[in-house]
């Protein structure tokens, strides 16, 4: 089923947690948050299937912002199939802080999609679309600039190749720690 939530601002914190998830057959569902802006600390929002289903999505859209601080998670995942997708919208900022965004799955990888003309700031923060096949895909486009330190952009594959890595920001900045990675253990690597 879907989730939806629409709200001016929504904040999880403390171990707060907002679920779609599948423990039998079928596929998980998605979550759909509508707000000005979404601040999570401590927290997770996810949607992920324990068994052979594909794992179902979560789409953020956002006027203002998007805060994620002290170990936050925004994940999709499958445990037997193949990977869901996450996507984020916002003209506004968005800042990872010790936090991750995560496609993961055994099949063939889903997609991280960060889309909006703002900020965004990553701080030992992971975006990552790895897969036990084919690797997911990441992309992060039209941000006024994209500044990374000591952060991950991973869309790495075991079996299957490497998944591709997009970024279209006017300013690029990463520190020399970050890691940007697409590769394969027995596959090829992806683009970047």
């Amino acid at each position: 089923g879907e989730l939806a939530i629409n709200a001016d601002s929504v904040k999880i914190h403390e171990k707060g947690k907002l679920l779609s998830n599948a423990y039998r057959k079928g596929n998980a569902g998605t979550i759909r948050i509508n707000a000005s802006h979404l601040y999570l600390a401590n927290a997770e929002i996810s949607s992920s299937s324990m068994r052979e289903g594909v794992a179902g999505g979560v789409q953020l859209d956002l006027v203002e912002h998007l805060v994620l601080a002290q170990g936050a998670r925004v994940s999709v995942s499958s445990s037997q199939a193949d990977g869901g997708d996450i996507r984020v919208s916002t003209d506004g900022e968005v800042r990872l802080s010790g936090s991750e965004l995560t496609a993961s799955a055994a099949g063939d990888g889903g997609s991280v999609r960060l889309l909006g003309s703002g900020n965004v700031f990553m701080t030992e923060g992971t975006v990552s679309a790895e897969a036990g096949q084919d690797g997911g895909n990441i992309e992060i486009s039209s941000p006024d600039t994209l500044v990374l330190q000591s952060s991950d952009l991973v869309a790495n594959a075991i079996q299957g190749d490497g998944g591709n890595i997009s970024i279209m920001a006017e300013g690029f900045l990463p520190s020399r720690e970050s890691v940007i990675s697409a590769s394969s253990e027995f596959g090829l690597e992806g683009s970047i």
